[in-house]
Parts: C-alpha cells; sequence; structure tokens
C-alpha cells in the first residue's frame, strides 16, 4: 500500500512522509516513479496485485495501513498527503477499517 501510494504522491511529499515513519516502513516509500496519476481502482488494483489480496480485501488493508499511518505521523501530515489526492481517495483514506469517515 505503501508502494502505491508512493507512487501517487508527488514532490517532496514522500520524503516528508518519509521522515515520520520507522524504517520498517519508510523504505517501502523510496526509489519511487513518483507524481503518477491513476483512479482509486488502480490504486486498489495495484496494492491487490502486489499483496495477492483479493480486492475487497485489499480496500481492508489500505484502511488499516492508512489508519496505522495516523496513529504513527502527524495529523498535518496526513492532511498533506490527502490533499494530493482526488476526493474518491479521500473519502476512502480518511475512513477507518469499518468504513466511518473520520474527522
Amino acid at each position: 500500500m505503501l508502494e502505491a501510494l508512493a507512487e501517487r504522491l508527488s514532490g517532496n511529499e514522500p520524503e516528508h512522509l518519509t521522515a515520520q515513519l520507522p524504517e520498517e516502513l519508510a523504505c517501502f516509500l523510496r526509489q519511487r516513479d513518483r507524481g503518477q496519476r491513476f483512479s482509486t481502482d488502480e490504486f486498489f488494483e495495484r496494492v491487490s496485485d502486489r499483496t495477492g489480496a483479493g480486492l475487497p480485501d485489499a480496500v481492508y488493508q489500505v484502511r488499516i495501513v492508512f489508519e496505522t499511518l495516523g496513529e504513527v505521523v502527524g495529523q498535518g501530515e496526513i492532511n498533506d498527503v490527502l490533499a494530493q489526492l482526488p476526493d474518491d481517495y479521500r473519502r476512502i483514506l480518511s475512513s477507518d477499517s469499518e468504513g466511518r469517515i473520520n474527522a
């Protein structure tokens, strides 16, 4: 999931996010072809392909990872990440693993 997110983000945002993560997670954000424009469907397909999970499980996994990111990095950084993504990404990524929208 972090690899696909890094591919979608542009500018210095991956580095800013990486700086707040432990190395075990930060390594997934480095050395990616950044700033790619792809839909949320493509995002989840990439996660599904990389994890071997079916699409519903990939969506669930993305929500879990993003919930965890919210606990590890500052809210300002999460807001910066979300600001780079279209509304359909933000709606999904700002909801928790149960599908509830977080404020």
